[in-house]
């Protein structure tokens, strides 16, 4: 589709949420395998539901310091894979600078308490 498609026409933005949300999971579930959750839980209890995912790694230890409003906020566009797949709905999203700073701040908390793990 993307090929077929001008690259004036195009929404790179949602990509990029895409692509943000993705990263959001696979750091979620690095914090939880370390934390002790087994490779076969996370993907089939918690597969790519963020809410669930930030729900756990908070019991897990993840502080309450680390904000996730907005990557909880783009949840529902994510697990329910409309920010994957385009249609012709309405998608409510958060603002994109704060999902990706609160991306990156996931980012910095898993991989500098690594040694910790």
């Amino acid at each position: 589709m993307l090929f077929n498609t001008p690259p004036t026409r195009v929404a790179y933005t949602l990509v990029t949420y895409f692509l943000a949300g993705h990263a959001a999971e696979l750091m979620l579930k690095s914090f939880l395998f370390k934390h002790g959750d087994t490779i076969d839980v996370l993907a089939k209890r918690y597969g790519h539901d963020l809410k669930r995912l930030v729900k756990r790694a908070r019991l897990k230890g993840l502080p309450d310091t680390e904000s996730t409003e907005h990557i909880q906020g783009f949840a529902r566009a994510y697990t329910g894979k409309r920010a994957e797949y385009r249609q012709k709905r309405h998608l409510r999203l958060p603002p994109l600078n704060l999902l990706l700073l609160e991306v990156k701040a996931l980012q910095s908390h898993v991989f500098n308490h690594v040694a910790d793990f």
